[in-house]
């Protein structure tokens, strides 16, 4: 029964078993990028509990996973098995619960990742993308929760281009991105640019109204 996998376990072939969000965050720390520490709940975990609680048996598995990462603050994300494919993103339609803390917190989140695989936004993206129904199921990655400055997403032009747009669009942990909040940090990044020094241009007054709202 593979109820739980680390990222460290993650291979290529687990979309499936980890969805399109887990099987990008394994194979991601697999190739040496740094990658807060985290396990996917499967979508076999779900697929045997669809409609119903958590069990018991998942219930220890889930929290022995969460104490070996360390306990604390964890981010928990939906991870559903179409998701962050080739022709459909899935951006923002499912749960993503940050700051989640303690053993029954965590069960609740994972629970709300589930339920929210049948919400009806969710559901008319996926009717309107002729998405199958019945090959849907939902994983859910736990992952280290880090408490960044500013976050932001790193959108390339295009595999022939070596420039990047640079969206530094949150301070503080930048999950509204998804939902499409945006405020005026922004700025870009050139060819040979080191990611890790990009500068960004930021409005004092929008961020320190973002940074208020944390």
């Amino acid at each position: 029964m593979l109820d739980i996998v680390k990222f460290s376990q993650i291979a290529p072939a687990m979309a499936d078993l980890v969805g399109g969000k887990g099987l990008s965050l394994g194979l991601t720390a697999a190739a040496g990028l740094p990658v807060p520490s985290g396990f996917c709940v499967t979508s076999k975990a779900y697929r045997r509990l669809v409609g119903s609680a958590i069990d018991s048996t998942l219930l220890d598995a889930l929290f022995d996973a969460y104490r070996e990462l360390g306990g604390g603050v964890v981010a928990v994300r939906s991870s559903a098995t179409d998701e962050d494919g080739a022709e459909t993103s899935f951006a923002g339609q499912q749960e993503t619960i940050l700051g989640v803390e303690g053993e029954a917190a965590l069960r609740e989140a994972v629970e709300r990742c589930w339920r929210s695989l049948h919400s009806e936004r969710a559901k008319a993206y996926r009717e309107h993308q002729g998405v199958n129904e019945a090959s849907v199921a939902m994983a859910v990655v736990v992952q280290r929760l880090i408490d960044a400055d500013v976050a932001g997403v790193n959108v390339h032009e295009g595999p022939a281009r070596c420039d990047w747009n640079t969206d530094a669009d949150r301070i503080g942990l930048g999950h509204r991105r998804s939902g499409c909040v945006r405020t005026s940090h922004a700025g870009s990044i050139s060819s040979g640019s080191n990611l890790g020094t990009a500068s960004f241009a930021r409005s004092r007054r929008k961020a320190g109204a973002s940074h208020a709202s944390r």
